[in-house]
């Protein structure tokens, strides 16, 4: 199937496995350039190897290590898809978690630890993708939850 996203560039957080590796796998097979981002370097590496195949003639994947929770990550997340490929044309904000236990045991901390996770990321990311995309000729931005 063609999408007509040959050549985007594509920055996923929380890519290094699971549903972010998947849709970096297709977008791979789309022609897009990717960076797959999550905390462990060695998932990533691994992921970036488990999906060379997908790449096409002239394309790349490449990883970015770091947890978009931390001050100041979310501004080298976006700095490095620039650095990189010069654009960025999709952003598709996939970390997230839950909370276990019930109500009684969820501490003010855990859910302030879930928003961080799960919502203040992607805007984060989102807010400084969109200054870029406005630079160049639009984009897109996609939010994935899910709940497990």
């Amino acid at each position: 199937m063609d999408l007509m996203l040959d050549g985007k560039v594509v920055l996923i957080s929380g890519a290094s496995r699971g549903i972010g590796a998947s849709i970096a796998k297709n977008l791979l097979s789309e022609g897009c350039n990717v960076i797959i981002g999550g905390r462990d370097s060695e998932k990533l590496s691994n992921t970036c190897k488990d999906l060379e195949s997908d790449v096409q003639e002239g394309r790349k994947i490449i990883s970015f290590q770091g947890d978009l929770t931390e001050k100041g990550i979310p501004e080298k997340f976006i700095s490095f898809a620039l650095e990189n490929f010069k654009s960025l044309d999709i952003l598709i904000n996939n970390v997230g978690g839950s909370i276990s236990g019930g109500i009684e045991e969820t501490t003010d901390k855990n859910w302030e630890d879930a928003f961080h996770l799960n919502l203040y990321q992607a805007v984060k990311c989102s807010r400084l993708a969109v200054s870029e995309m406005r630079r160049g000729n639009g984009g897109s931005i996609l939010n994935v939850a899910s709940i497990y």
